[in-house]
């Protein structure tokens, strides 16, 4: 049977996408949301110095449409500023700063993108901004141009819970990589698991990212025979990093990623073939080019 259009440019985008298939991968949520303060470039070079190789971070726009690294709709929580991203200037950013890190600003998108590829890094980009807004066409266009822009197309995936904005970004790219995501409240709203990979392998994405909570023993399995790999988050203890490899992710988000090498690494997962591959050192990155992401280091 003929793949359709949505199917291809799926498979065209998963050849380029993140070879986790070895075992669980440790990805540093918002660069070690526990270790530094959240999505700043000090935790994003602290994290690559200490040899982690894949970040999750978030996205919004600005009111002039520059796309910046923070995860709330507001900067109130981390930073010394007040107010909505989308209603603040690039100038306005520009005078404020990230509370913990000795007068940093909040970080561009581009900024944090070439400082990844620069050390042959990988990363999950979250949309944060939303689908309901009118200037969220114009920005789903301006991430697709940084990831070109700054040669991490290949290397990233970008997620959302807010499956719009996966779908926009589809059409708009027929390479890029899309993580659908889904809370344990949101996969029940969704009718359910069967439903929710069908809806994620409808929008061409490669990874279904569910909340660690939803997550059972045969929930790898069922995500991989659609030809999805399965992503969690936010595990941070090294017992739930056990659970979770044991059940056979592909991928872990934690804010702990320091935590990764004192969990049981050994899967029960027959999809895992038996093997893991939770941890490996910045040296074993491939080249970009591949697009193959590894994940964080042996500690």
């Amino acid at each position: 049977m003929p793949l359709s259009s949505i199917e291809e440019s799926a498979q065209a985008a998963r050849n380029r996408w993140a070879d986790v298939a070895h075992g669980a991968c440790f990805v540093a949520h918002r660069g070690g949301a526990e270790l530094w303060p959240e999505n700043s470039l000090l935790a994003f070079r602290n994290s690559l110095a200490a040899g982690y190789g894949v970040f999750e971070l978030d996205v919004h726009g600005t009111l002039d449409r520059d796309l910046v690294v923070m995860h709330d709709l507001t900067v109130d929580r981390t930073s010394d500023g007040a107010g909505a991203i989308r209603d603040l200037s690039t100038a306005d950013l520009g005078r404020i700063r990230l509370r913990g890190t000795n007068g940093e600003g909040v970080p561009y998108l581009d900024d944090v993108l070439q400082l990844f590829r620069s050390h042959g890094a990988a990363s999950i980009v979250e949309v944060k901004f939303s689908s309901d807004t009118p200037e969220h066409d114009d920005l789903c266009r301006s991430l697709i141009d940084a990831l070109e822009r700054s040669g991490m197309l290949a290397a990233t995936t970008v997620s959302a819970f807010d499956w719009k904005s996966l779908a926009k970004l589809r059409r708009l790219s027929s390479t890029i990589n899309l993580t659908a995501v889904a809370s344990a409240r949101g996969l029940a709203e969704r009718g359910g698991l069967a439903s929710t990979i069908a809806g994620a392998t409808d929008l061409g994405a490669q990874d279904l990212a569910l909340e660690w909570t939803a997550v059972g023993p045969s929930t790898a399995a069922k995500v991989r025979d659609m030809a999805l790999r399965l992503g969690v988050w936010t595990p941070n203890e090294p017992s739930q990093h056990a659970r979770m490899i044991s059940y056979g992710v592909d991928w872990i988000i934690t804010d702990r990623p320091d935590l990764a090498s004192t969990a049981d690494l050994k899967p029960t997962s027959p999809s895992h073939n038996g093997s893991a591959h939770p941890a490996c050192p910045m040296s074993d990155l491939k080249e970009l080019s591949s697009a193959t992401v590894r994940c964080s280091p042996q500690r």
